[in-house]
């Protein structure tokens, strides 16, 4: 599209036609913007990689056995199952969100964030309950069955599910090495496989030890076994465990800074957390506490005594690894500070999650749920900048380049809304002789452009749209020469067309934000 043209040569009067205004120079392509997810780099999907199909065929097998297992439950109890599955969203959905957002400056593709709840919930849990059988059989024939019973789950769980949910991370990262960059990402891949185990395990216990695979049983057993194992259980459940043998694992690969000897100790360390988390959690260790008939409280403090030490080691260990990524953002994205597309307190803002939050509500109270909305696509647009100074390639400064224009499109957004409940006629307009001064300032061929279509510069009266942009936006500059940078106008904002040069359009925003834009494009309101 041609941008808007000059003003006719002369007016009837006579009046000196003033130099045409130069068009405003449009792009001969949109510049590209970062994608929605744009940490998707690398996709589960590789066929040329040996991993992929190790884990597409045990996903295949297991699979079977995973439907069979479901088809199962639901026709024991239908009722039992459906909530059952309701039950365990209830914990999933914020647990895999709080995993998640923990890494503050980079997202995991979706695709490889499915693929470790599958490995977890479907490969892991099938490898294991075949394992653990056997062992089981061993353990009896030569420990006696007493033994076995009060014993086996911690001589035997810890062992082999550990090994089979660590195994989940190892193959993720031989898929894609890329995505697996700092410590976090061991602890979010490790912890979602740790989840995926959680809810298959949840659900068999549901019905193996308190609704019944029979169906018998009402849904008051469904839920006891929910208070058991996910209100109880659940702060200290595989999440907990494969999040720190993961972090080990990323460890290792990852710092390729540290002596190789300390990266080993440090990995072995905290699998060996890992499987003693484990073992304790499974034995009867620390049972008397319970009693014979305990009630809630009890519960709870008792597996305090058992997991929380280790939920505490968890939390030193990621809070360890989120500082060092946010001193490793902060010397990356330096010269952007510098240069304004992130200011320090954003800055600081991005590197907590209440903070964010917080920035977010503040803009909903100052320019409503649109202000709201964009403060937090600034923000995804601010973490994208960031994480892209930090990485090397080819792209780089391409990608650089088109993080900024996106942060510079959404701060101009906002910049141009109007403040919620203020009161802006007459306090927020531009004055006669403020309109003046912004003339001269745009340079004499605007005036005399002005002049030449009798066009009469905005006067202090209470904000009139006439306008609105377009649903796809709508570039905007300060004086109509296009030497100024663009800003983007977000699509349905309502303006007021206060002057009008040939195609160009001097607008206001009910703010007093004023701006030129291609006249043409505007749409009556």
């Amino acid at each position: 599209m041609s941008g808007p043209t000059a003003p006719a040569a002369a007016s009837a009067a006579g009046t000196v036609a003033a130099p045409a205004p130069t068009p405003a120079p449009q792009p001969s392509a949109p510049v590209a913007r970062p994608p929605a997810d744009w940490t998707e780099d690398v996709s589960i999907i590789q066929p040329r990689n040996a991993a992929f199909w190790l884990f597409t065929g045990l996903l295949v097998i297991a699979g079977l056995n995973f439907i069979d297992r479901q088809l199962t439950f639901a026709n024991a109890s239908t009722t039992a199952w459906v909530v059952g599955l309701f039950l365990l969203a209830l914990y999933a959905v914020p647990v895999f969100w709080l995993v998640r957002s923990l890494d503050l400056f980079e997202r995991e593709p979706r695709s490889m964030l499915i693929g470790a709840l599958l490995w977890g919930g479907i490969i892991a849990t099938f490898l294991a309950a075949n394992v653990n059988d056997q062992w089981g059989e061993i353990l009896n024939k030569v420990a006696g069955a007493d033994f076995a019973r009060e014993w086996g789950a911690a001589l035997i769980g810890p062992g082999d599910e550990e090994l089979f949910k660590f195994l989940g991370v190892v193959v993720l990262f031989l898929i894609a090495r890329a995505e697996f960059d700092d410590v976090l990402d061991g602890f979010v891949y490790g912890a979602i496989i740790g989840l995926g185990f959680t809810l298959e395990e949840d659900m068999y216990y549901f019905f193996a030890h308190f609704v019944g695979q029979a169906g018998a049983s009402d849904l008051g057993g469904l839920f006891d076994g929910f208070f058991t194992r996910i209100i109880v259980g659940g702060p200290y459940s595989h999440v907990l465990l494969t999040g720190l043998t993961g972090m080990g694992f990323a460890y290792f690969v990852t710092r390729p800074d540290v002596p190789r000897q300390r990266r080993l100790l440090v990995a072995i360390g905290l699998y060996v957390a890992g499987v003693a988390a484990h073992f304790l959690w499974n034995s009867p260790l620390l049972n008397d506490f319970l009693g014979n008939d305990p009630d809630a409280v009890t519960w709870i403090l008792w597996a305090a005594m058992k997991g929380l030490p280790f939920l505490i080691l968890l939390a030193v260990v990621v809070r360890y690894a989120q500082k060092r990524e946010m001193r490793w953002v902060r010397d990356a994205v330096a010269p952007e500070v510098e240069a304004g597309y992130i200011t320090p307190i954003e800055l600081d803002t991005l590197e907590d999650l209440r903070r964010r939050r917080a920035a977010r509500e503040a803009e909903k109270a100052r320019t409503g749920p649109a202000g709201e909305r964009l403060r937090a696509r600034l923000q995804k647009a601010q973490l994208a900048l960031a994480v892209t100074a930090t990485g090397g390639g080819a792209n780089r400064e391409t990608q650089l380049a088109a993080n900024r224009a996106l942060v510079t499109t959404l701060r101009g957004q906002l910049d141009a809304l109007p403040h919620a409940g203020a009161v802006l006629a007459g306090a927020a307009v531009t004055t006669a002789a403020g309109a003046a001064a912004s003339a001269a300032t745009a340079g004499s061929a605007t005036a005399g452009a002005a002049a030449a279509t009798g066009a009469a510069p905005a006067a202090a009266s209470p904000f009139a749209p006439t306008h609105k942009v377009p649903v796809e936006g709508l570039p905007a500059w300060q004086v109509p020469d296009g030497s100024t940078p663009a800003v983007g106008l977000a699509g349905g904002l309502e303006l007021e067309l206060v002057q009008r040069v040939a195609d160009w359009g001097h607008v206001r925003a009910s703010n007093g934000w004023t701006g030129w834009v291609d006249a043409r494009r505007l749409l009556p309101r």
